[in-house]
This record gives C-alpha cells, sequence and structure tokens, in this order.
C-alpha cells in the first residue's frame, strides 16, 4: 500500500499549489459542499503571491467530480494509466487537471 502511495505522490512545481484530497461523505454528495471546498482552496490560493495555478489528480472513475472541476475552470493537462494503481487501487486511469489563478 506504502508504495502504491509514494507512486502516487505528487511533486508540486514552483507557484503551483497542489489539491492532494476533496472528499464528501457520499450523505453529503450533491449538495454544493465540493464546490465550496474548492472554491475556499481558490480563495487561499490567490491570496499567495507567490502561487499561480492549482492542480489536483481526479480517478478515471469519478466523472462527477472531474465535471465539478471543469465547471470550475480545471482543465486537463495529462491523462495517465497505471498498472500499480490499477491492483493496489482498482484504478487505473487519472487526470492531471489545472486551475490557472492569474
Amino acid at each position: 500500500m506504502f508504495i502504491g502511495l509514494y507512486f502516487l505522490d505528487h511533486k508540486p512545481q514552483a507557484r503551483e499549489c497542489y489539491i492532494t484530497d476533496v472528499v464528501v461523505h457520499p450523505d453529503h454528495q450533491g449538495k454544493g459542499i465540493g464546490n465550496l471546498l474548492l472554491q475556499w482552496a481558490q480563495n487561499f490560493a490567490q491570496a499567495q503571491p507567490s502561487l499561480d495555478k492549482l492542480s489536483l489528480y481526479v480517478a478515471g472513475k469519478n466523472p462527477r467530480a472531474e465535471q465539478l472541476y471543469q465547471r470550475l475552470s480545471f482543465h486537463t493537462q495529462l491523462r495517465e494509466s497505471s498498472f500499480l494503481s490499477h491492483i493496489l487501487f482498482k484504478e487505473k486511469k487519472w487526470s492531471y487537471m489545472v486551475k490557472r489563478l492569474k
């Protein structure tokens, strides 16, 4: 498990605010909570003069999350497939999404 997490670990570049996890309990999904969390992250990042983009990975089996990110102006910059993450997490496809802040 730790080996799998190591390979999924993203190393943010300069000026990048990387969002590691966005999780909303299933009983509260579809109520705008994910949107509020991402708006908070955007407000935080915009208040930091050294940051100019937000980024995150989204699992291929989570199209609702990907649609939310697209509505909030995130764009897919890279699509990846990982055999190791497929074995460990039952998810092979990942999209790296970015939102420019400035």
